[in-house]
């Protein structure tokens, strides 16, 4: 069988989700519990290494976000000379649907681990049993807004994610009828200022704003390599260039740097030709991606019970550390298999079950 043609920036945002999400795991592997403080003490290079890069991933995240956002509101919004207010609800409420059931099943999930670490070990690390404050500000995904504790490591990002959603969602509705440079420089103005002002503030991490300087990269690009003319998508690539050198000029972020490289290489990516790709390869590549946000979601819960296991049994040393680990990984990915697979099912109560005709005799 030939391999079928798969459009090349498809293939490397599969690559990106992939590679992002297994360092995020790692990341936070050597950063929490007993099993982080053996891990440096095995291997202090690799550990200290993970714990000061690996959070750098979440760029990657940002960068590919915008540009799957934008791509998909392309064909969300209506153009211009429709109505297309009506429809915002409506998105928005899909998109918190398609944030919020694995994060609510793997916040449960994390608060029965937390339970058993509390229970089995003492580790400063261990979150404490919920308050209903905690409950209903994590529903509501406003937990960095309300000073609330986190119930699980990370969660912080979905809750940007939804509003960096909405805020490129309310960008598409409030300027479809305008000229396309008109968009793209508004776009690229949002983007200029949080590059030079509000990503510049360590206060403002918990606000869209502080992130566009990420995700309205990977928005921009996305627009820029669908342009028809060579000249247009080069001026914008130019102007994006300048933005991010004067940026880092004004000061080195390394997390600007490498969000600038990862959007030059989708820039590069939409606009190559589709390449030849396994069947084999290409299913397991889109299985690994689509399971990488509940991977990200699962893995803390994981970490949780294995090391409360093996604390209850006198495992954990600097001998046991990175097998341990890896055991919670192997784990971790199972986990984040089955909830892709549960959560990729619709639920169906009884009641919704059409009744099946009864056969009748001849």
């Amino acid at each position: 069988m030939v391999a079928p043609l798969v459009a090349a920036d498809v293939i490397w945002v599969d690559v990106l989700k992939v590679l992002a999400a297994q360092f995020i795991v790692w990341h936070h592997f050597v950063l929490y519990g007993p099993l982080a403080q053996a891990a440096h003490e095995a291997t202090p290079t690799l550990a200290a290494w993970l714990a000061e890069y690996g959070l750098l991933a979440v760029q990657v995240f940002l960068v590919v976000g915008g540009y799957l956002t934008a791509q998909s509101l392309q064909r969300a919004v209506p153009a211009a000379g429709s109505s297309a207010w009506p429809k915002v609800g409506g998105l928005v409420w899909r998109r918190w649907q398609r944030l919020m059931k694995p994060f609510a099943l793997a916040m449960v999930l994390t608060v029965l681990a937390a339970w058993l670490a509390r229970s089995w070990m003492s580790d400063a690390d261990t979150p404490a049993a919920p308050s209903l404050q905690q409950v209903l500000a994590h529903a509501l995904l406003l937990q960095d807004w309300l000073e609330v504790p986190a119930l699980s490591v990370g969660v912080w990002y979905v809750a940007i994610d939804l509003q960096l959603y909405v805020s490129l969602l309310l960008w598409a509705v409030m300027a479809r009828s305008w000229a396309a440079w008109a968009r793209g420089a508004l776009l690229l103005l949002a983007v200029t200022a949080s590059l030079w002002v509000w990503n510049l503030d360590s206060d403002w991490d918990m606000a869209p704003w502080y992130f566009w300087a990420s995700y309205g990269l990977g928005a921009l690009v996305q627009r820029a390599a669908g342009l028809n003319r060579a000249w247009q998508r080069a001026l914008v690539a130019g102007l994006l260039a300048v933005v991010v050198v004067l940026a880092l000029a004004l000061a080195w972020r390394s997390r600007v740097a490498l969000a600038a490289v990862v959007a030059l290489s989708l820039w590069w990516a939409a606009q190559s030709r589709p390449l030849r790709l396994p069947l084999a390869i290409k299913a397991g590549l889109s299985a690994l991606a689509a399971q990488s946000y509940a991977l990200f979601l699962l893995h803390y819960a994981a970490s949780l019970v294995v090391s409360a296991v093996a604390t209850r049994w006198g495992l954990v040393d600097a001998q046991s550390a990175w097998w341990l680990l890896a055991l919670t990984w192997a784990l971790s990915m199972l986990a984040a298999a089955w909830m892709t697979r549960v959560l990729a099912q619709p639920m169906v109560w009884q009641w919704q079950v059409a009744p099946q005709p009864v056969a009748q005799g001849r």
